[in-house]
């Protein structure tokens, strides 16, 4: 009968114990999957001619970063995920915004970020 609940108590601490090693390995993948309910309150924040930072500080980091060239000035674009789904992380589901060289918000638009992807 003893035997029987240390083998269960074994089994349920390596099982505690795989959960937490898979947790800490995918952690940063998972945590990406979560933010964008709130990200639909922040975006209605954000204005053109902000700063970056002013941007961070509101949004936090960006899902992805992406640098584009229009003419002679470079374009940053920060994209942040716009719905919650696990199974789809398309990138339809992120808003970029568009910052230039010199820090500020020139664009909170999908239209424009497709313009310069053709």
């Amino acid at each position: 009968m003893q035997g029987k609940i240390r083998l269960r108590a074994l089994g349920f601490l390596l099982v505690v114990c795989a959960l937490g090693l898979f947790l800490l390995r995918f952690k940063k993948d998972l945590i990406s999957l979560i933010p964008a309910k709130s990200n639909k309150h922040d975006i209605s924040k954000l204005k053109s001619g902000m700063s970056k930072q002013e941007v961070l500080g509101i949004m936090g980091t960006p899902a992805k970063t992406e640098v584009r060239l229009l003419g002679n000035r470079v374009i940053e674009f920060l994209f942040y995920k716009t719905k919650s789904n696990i199974f789809s992380a398309k990138d339809t589901d992120l808003l970029p915004v568009a910052i230039d060289q010199s820090g500020i918000v020139i664009s909170i638009d999908k239209k424009f970020y497709e313009q310069l992807a053709k």
